[in-house]
């Protein structure tokens, strides 16, 4: 065989070497990138369900003593709500009065106040803007809009405060209770809605309240990366609203 064939043959083993290295190397990089894609999409489901799941035990946890409350209207901007619950304060058993009547307030430490209310409010902890993060956070197709993120946070009759959220809950800046996702209805937190409404048709005797308690809520997964979603739950009152 001559130099020049051997030459040759050598220069055509080494681009083959090149291919294969080069086909190795591709091959882990894309199983790399599957594997991080695959890992990612996992992690975000995860923050996710475990976001919504503290979210509705949130909701839950409010609900649960709105069901049975006498509720206060909420305020214009439907960030907050006032209720009191059925009580004993004279520990005779019972939550009625000697003239029958339900005695309403709250127990605070195993102290049952009478007249005295519970609240649950948004705070906010700062402001974020969807331009400055490059991201739409409430999904209405623009990077324009700016939001209070914050918590819920539950006032007792003594004015203890109990955190019930992470601080992870959006209203529209300096218009709580507004137009939240662009569909030209405001989105409050708290909402009344009387039953004789058509929307939920009749009503179960005695009933007169639907209590509506809507979150929507956004976390960072990466810096370039957000996690939002939108958690509505009501429940129907067994009493009157003041």
């Amino acid at each position: 065989m001559s130099a020049e064939a051997t030459r040759a043959e050598s220069s055509r083993g080494v681009t083959l070497i090149e291919a294969i290295v080069a086909a190795v190397i591709l091959t882990a990089i894309l199983t790399t990138a599957i594997k991080s894609t695959t890992d990612q999409t996992a992690a975000t489901e995860a923050v996710r369900s475990s976001l919504l799941v503290r979210a509705e035990l949130a909701e839950q946890k409010v609900l649960v003593e709105l069901e049975e409350g006498l509720i206060d209207s909420p305020p214009a901007t439907g960030d907050s709500l006032a209720w009191q619950v059925p009580i004993d304060p004279d520990g005779d058993g019972s939550f009625l009065d000697a003239e029958g009547a339900i005695q309403w307030g709250m127990v605070r430490g195993g102290v049952a106040t009478s007249g005295a209310r519970a609240t649950v409010r948004f705070a906010g902890d700062r402001v974020l803007d969807e331009k400055l993060l490059a991201f739409d956070l409430n999904g209405d197709r623009d990077k324009k809009d700016l939001f209070d993120q914050g918590h819920l946070e539950r006032v007792g009759p003594d004015g203890a405060i109990d955190e019930l959220t992470g601080s992870w809950i959006l209203q529209p800046v300096g218009n709580h209770g507004g137009d939240l996702d662009g569909d030209g209805v405001g989105d409050p937190i708290f909402a009344l809605r009387d039953v004789s409404d058509p929307i939920f048709g009749r009503a179960p005797t005695g009933a007169k309240t639907i209590a509506t308690v809507d979150l929507t809520v956004a976390v960072r997964l990466t810096r370039a990366n957000w996690i939002a979603s939108r958690m509505r739950r009501s429940v129907l009152c067994q009493n009157h609203s003041n």
